[in-house]
């Protein structure tokens, strides 16, 4: 079985200058775990509900938060044809829930969905 079996297509993405209040409300209306952090069209980074409770703990927590103040910068992806189980070892070595999935076109790499262990679970 391939990433490309199980994975979401939907891609949710919001802006890096997004409040974190707003993008947690976002999170939930939604029900996902994650959203995919953009500037300028450009995805560079994800931000997770791992990410944000990290936060709310701290005294830094408020209303001027942004995304960009605590999203994961370094965006790790897969490719959509990796089988699934070098897919779960990959989550499981990064110590991650989710991962954005790409597809090779040429020279450039194009998100098309998102991988969760829940997606991988659910399908086992």
């Amino acid at each position: 079985m391939k990433v490309s079996d199980v994975m979401s297509r939907e891609i949710l993405t919001i802006n890096k200058e997004a409040r974190i209040r707003d993008t947690l409300d976002r999170m939930n209306e939604e029900g996902v775990g994650s959203l995919l952090v953009e500037d300028q069209g450009k995805m560079i980074g994800i931000v997770t509900t791992y990410d944000i409770l990290k936060l709310i703990g701290s005294e830094e927590f408020g209303d001027d938060v942004l995304v960009e103040d605590v999203m994961t910068p370094r965006l790790l992806v897969i490719d959509q044809d990796l089988d699934v189980e070098e897919a779960a070892k990959k989550l499981a070595d990064a110590n991650i829930w989710r991962l954005p999935v790409v597809e090779k076109n040429e020279d450039k790499k194009e998100i098309v969905g998102i991988l969760s262990a829940r997606d991988i679970l659910r399908n086992y």
